[in-house]
């Protein structure tokens, strides 16, 4: 029967001949035949009759043939019918049979490998809106934020970042970028955010330098003075040791370089106010609050020079403030120095200081000069203890810096500090200093003067002040050390504690020696300020001065 049907084949009978292979059981030699023919509904036919044969593989070669004749439509379709998907989805978006491709995304039975290159397709083509639909799908982020990126759609990106930062795998991928686009829109605040983001701190500080050298050459020294802060919490906050002591020599290079720049926004920041009355039409600025920040940038500068930062400036600033009050006799060599004309007419003042002018140091209780014999910054003569100016009007706070004993960690101070004194005896009987008696039937009164030779829980700290402050003019600066019993005698609202972004440094404590001056710590910027001048200025400015951060909000 094969010899029959193979005679009918010759003979173009070609139906006979599938029948005839049929009735001797050789369905796939008939539907062989049509497929060598090409006709390949007669083969569909014949295979559907046939259990044995699969339908899927005939119209795959039947794909085949139609891709190697190059009617890819009906190539595509064949695929399609098949199951290949994946083959078809390479011919769609070659031929850029974009609708094609989406009715692909819309088939249940399509996998991820298929929509991810119906994704790919449809992104080279600028079918974002459908690309984006394909990426949600698959659940893949990543190539969802290139597409945002790469579109500019940064408000997007952003948002997709911060919603599945656990998805993400690189979240530098997407602020990095972000941050570089928002530079060329000069919103620097928000590229510094966003570095900070990415955890690209070489970034933020390389960006605040530019920033520091536009200022400085613009004039404008107190955003200098900002983006020095910046750069000195950036700094701060790369240090990764978690004590003092673990501190490598690369950490004791940064933290020398960040503590430098914390000198200079201090320096930027007296000398804007300078700027600003020496250059400026009109200034609101009161005479003191110029000659104390003149005085201090005479004593800070040192060596320390700052380009289109003037000494002049500042200490024409100081001889124009020293007109209106009396305090000459120090300055007259200083101003004979600066020019003739200072000299002539300082020449004709009284040679005097008002005592009530003078810096007074809280540490040791002595009156200094208005200026540094030594020009050894802004301290002391006597202890060496440095200044603690409020950054508003720049006049001298009365707080005396402290530390607790080595053996004390920080966190244990804290909680020393935060507990309350004990009562002692002799403060309840000093409230009460008159005492009444009764003798033979007559009343007295009479004065209770306390004289307990045992010394009160609230005069420790000043005990310890006197112990260890007399150590001689000339010898370096000595931090007051003070051991657990003086700690648990402090008023925790006495005490100002100044906290550093890094665990390299250890807290710096102050205790206010004239409670009665209320004296406000910025936690940010680390800065002391006058609590009314502070509130005022904060008011008016919605933020901090200094450092510019709103201590009120809610996220503060």
């Amino acid at each position: 029967m094969l010899m029959q049907a193979e005679i009918l084949a010759y003979q173009s009978k070609f139906q006979l001949a599938a029948k005839v292979l049929m009735d001797a059981d050789e369905a796939g030699r008939a539907i062989q035949m049509f497929s060598d023919l090409r006709m390949w509904d007669e083969a569909k036919k014949f295979a559907a009759q046939s259990k044995a044969i699969d339908v899927k593989q005939l119209v795959l070669d039947q794909a085949k043939w139609a891709e190697d004749v190059h009617d890819w439509r009906a190539a595509s379709e064949m695929y399609l019918a098949s199951g290949n998907l994946l083959k078809a989805v390479q011919i769609m978006g070659a031929r850029g049979w974009h609708n094609d491709l989406v009715e692909v995304v819309q088939r249940p039975d399509a996998d991820s490998q298929v929509l991810a290159l119906c994704a790919d397709y449809l992104y080279k083509a600028g079918k974002f809106k459908q690309c984006r639909d394909v990426y949600v799908k698959i659940g893949n982020f990543d190539a969802l934020l290139k597409m945002h990126i790469d579109c500019h759609e940064w408000e997007e990106a952003v948002r997709l970042a911060q919603k599945h930062k656990d998805k993400v795998k690189n979240l530098a991928d997407v602020y990095v970028p972000y941050a570089e686009w928002l530079a060329t829109q000069d919103r620097f605040e928000d590229a510094l955010g966003a570095y900070t983001l990415a955890k690209r701190p070489e970034k933020c500080m390389a960006l605040l330098d530019e920033l520091i050298a536009s200022a400085v050459a613009e004039t404008r020294f107190k955003d200098a003075s900002y983006y020095h802060w910046r750069i000195c919490d950036e700094m701060l906050g790369s240090i990764k040791a978690s004590s003092p002591e673990n501190v490598t020599a690369d950490d004791q290079k940064t933290l020398a370089s960040a503590l430098s720049h914390e000198v200079d926004g201090k320096i930027y920041y007296a000398y804007s106010l300078i700027f600003a009355y020496t250059d400026e039409p009109f200034t609101t600025l009161q005479p003191e609050t110029l000659f104390h920040a003149s005085r201090f940038l005479s004593t800070s500068w040192g060596r320390r020079r700052r380009h289109r930062a003037s000494p002049s400036r500042a200490l024409r600033s100081l001889w124009r403030s020293t007109r209106s009050s009396s305090r000459r006799s120090n300055w007259r060599a200083s101003c004979t120095s600066g020019s003739r004309r200072c000299a002539m007419v300082i020449q004709t003042k009284p040679y005097s200081d008002r005592d009530d002018l003078l810096p007074i140091d809280y540490r040791s209780s002595t009156t200094n000069p208005l200026l540094h014999p030594t020009s050894g910054g802004d301290v002391c003569v006597n202890s060496a203890h440095p200044f603690v100016r409020s950054f508003l009007s720049f006049d001298n706070l009365p707080l005396v810096e402290f530390a607790p004993t080595p053996d004390l960690s920080d966190d244990e101070a804290m909680a020393l500090i935060d507990t309350l004194p004990p009562i002692q005896q002799g403060d309840i009987n000093n409230n009460d200093k008159w005492k009444t008696s009764e003798h033979g039937g007559a009343q007295s009164m009479q004065l209770n003067d306390h004289t307990d030779d045992e010394p009160q829980m609230g005069n420790l700290f000043e005990r310890a002040l006197n112990k260890q402050g007399g150590h001689g003019r000339g010898a370096p600066y000595r931090v007051l050390v003070v051991d657990a019993k003086v700690l648990l005698s402090l008023r925790p609202n006495e005490v100002f504690v100044v906290k550093y972004p890094t665990k390299a440094l250890r807290y710096k404590y102050y205790k206010n020696m004239i409670p009665d001056i209320k004296v406000h710590l910025s936690p940010s910027c680390r800065m002391f300020f006058h609590e009314d001048d502070f509130e005022f200025e904060h008011l008016r400015q919605g933020c901090c001065p200094y450092c510019r951060v709103d201590e009120y909000s809610e996220h503060a």
